[in-house]
């Protein structure tokens, strides 16, 4: 496991108070080949249109780990709609993904929106004294976009407080069609969700404050390096 973690919660919490982001560290950290690296699928021998010839449960472990890579994979060009076991991003299955993985500070998902049913996805993890934040824009069944952003322990909470006004938005029962938010966050009991659709301002039709907070937040407050576009 990467990351900073202490068996006595105290002296934990005392090292969190005086830990400092160290960027350049981080960043050598999440370069190099070995970050997520699987031997069984990163080796030479195995061909990249080999992902076609994988189960969907390996395919799908694929996906998430594309989604958590600051660039391109070797498969990042292999997902499309015309495989039957090639991952359709799907909102409740990442929160059933990140619901089990206890690496993750937070992860969100937007979407599906447009003609193309675009999912935006957010993976936040803690490395060292730092967060890692990754953006994926995953449009139909194609990646479209791939960025990045070092976060320090105050600017996650910033984030965090964007948020927070939806924090008690349980996910529904019934899946619901729209464009929708749904979040994942290791320092709450549950995950929770936003109607983007609903949240508007009904004078002008426009995103109201608390949604604009968020958008706002995430589009332009972080700053991201852009590594992949078309």
């Amino acid at each position: 496991m990467i990351g900073f973690s202490c068996s006595d919660t105290s002296q934990n919490s005392a090292d969190d108070l005086n830990c400092k982001c160290d960027s350049t560290s981080v960043l050598k950290i999440v370069r190099s080949d070995d970050y997520l690296k699987i031997d069984k699928y990163d080796s030479p021998s195995f061909a990249p249109d080999s992902l076609y010839s994988l189960s969907a449960k390996q395919n799908r472990l694929l996906w998430f780990r594309d989604i958590e890579s600051l660039d391109t994979t070797k498969f990042t060009k292999y997902w499309n709609d015309y495989r039957p076991r090639n991952y359709h991003a799907d909102n409740s299955d990442f929160i059933d993904y990140y619901s089990k993985d206890k690496e993750v500070e937070l992860a969100f998902q937007f979407g599906p929106g447009g003609m193309m049913w675009t999912y935006h996805s957010f993976v936040v993890k803690k490395i060292d004294c730092c967060y890692l934040i990754t953006r994926t824009s995953f449009t139909h069944a194609r990646f479209r976009y791939k960025a990045y952003a070092i976060l320090d322990k105050n600017q996650l909470k910033k984030l965090r407080a964007v948020l927070e006004p939806f924090a008690n938005n349980p996910i529904p029962i019934k899946e619901e069609y729209g464009y929708h938010g749904h979040f994942i966050d290791s320092k709450k009991d549950s995950p929770y969700f936003i109607d983007f659709e609903n949240e508007v301002d009904k004078k002008n039709n426009q995103p109201n404050k608390k949604i604009q907070s968020v958008y706002t937040f995430v589009d332009d407050t972080i700053r991201w390096l852009e590594t992949y576009g078309v």
